[in-house]
């Protein structure tokens, strides 16, 4: 074992989908970490991020907070941007003051989705709504903030232990409900374990900056609501329909599939495609 692989992790957000996933794959590469929920460490009080820097004295720092229901956040602008933004700042600030690393979560929400091929990390960001919006002007504290960063950039994200499209197509169909959903806004499904052996990745190569990860592919939500019932073996009714049809509060970009070339050359990792990791996925869960 190098002395890289000792290093202190503080994951924070850890009770959230992403964050469960995140605290259980990266001790299991032989971090020494601690997950911390939210009770324990708010990120819009940063008396509590220097608290837990006096408790554990983190080397990194993974940032899996955040104010994620992209319909709230446009209701509920002050609070999106406390915790995307404003919350990020406060742990980059401690952070640089206790010389650890920041590995923090985005979006691919911060692109408008009108570009017609994979966004490159050095495409500019242009948010049609106010999660987007919110999670850019986190990216872009943290770099004001402190040198020493990492900024991950992923999409779609889906897991065990939170609220995600699987679930909600699986609960769905128990009902007996008749589904619909669209298929004009394309992306790359992503499973949360993926995203947090990307960042082992990032972490056993001392990577820096910016970097892209998803699912290797493309799909619309209705070829991923479709994949599910195939893949599962559940009979479904599913229909395609457009998003002009569903009056929802925040805009959706039409497109925001993500180049995940650089991290493949920097992080030294492979990367699955959305279907075949989505299929393992299914299977390890107990259908009722």
């Amino acid at each position: 074992m190098n002395s890289q692989k000792k290093k202190k992790i503080a994951v924070l957000g850890a009770r959230g989908m992403l964050g469960q996933a995140m605290t259980r794959i990266v001790s299991e590469n032989h971090f020494d970490t601690r997950g911390f929920a939210i009770s324990e460490v708010d990120i819009t009080k940063p008396d509590t991020i220097a608290e837990m820097f006096d408790r554990f004295s983190p080397q990194v720092v993974i940032n899996c907070a955040a104010f994620t229901d992209v319909d709230a956040c446009e209701t509920e602008r002050e609070r999106a941007m406390k915790v995307n933004a404003e919350g990020v700042y406060n742990i980059a600030e401690i952070s640089n003051k206790r010389n650890a690393l920041v590995v923090h979560i985005s979006t691919d929400y911060i692109f408008d989705g009108t570009k017609k091929s994979p966004y490159k990390e050095e495409d500019i960001p242009s948010p049609l709504n106010f999660y987007g919006e919110s999670k850019y002007l986190g990216e872009k504290s943290l770099i004001e903030a402190t040198d020493d960063y990492i900024i991950l950039r992923t999409e779609w994200l889906y897991g065990e232990g939170g609220k995600n499209f699987v679930f909600t197509m699986l609960d769905k169909q128990k009902r007996g409900e008749i589904i619909e959903v669209v298929d004009d806004q394309i992306g790359s499904p992503t499973l949360t374990d993926e995203v947090a052996y990307a960042v082992v990745g990032l972490l056993n190569n001392n990577c820096r900056g910016v970097y892209n990860f998803s699912s290797a592919g493309e799909c619309s939500w209705y070829d991923f609501a479709k994949k599910i019932f195939e893949v599962s073996g559940l009979p479904a009714q599913i229909n395609a329909i457009k998003s002009s049809m569903i009056k929802r509060p925040a805009v959706r970009p039409k497109y925001s599939v993500l180049d995940c070339s650089k991290i493949k050359r920097d992080a030294n990792i492979s990367i699955k495609v959305w279907d075949e990791a989505l299929s393992a996925f299914i299977r390890n869960l107990k259908l009722k």
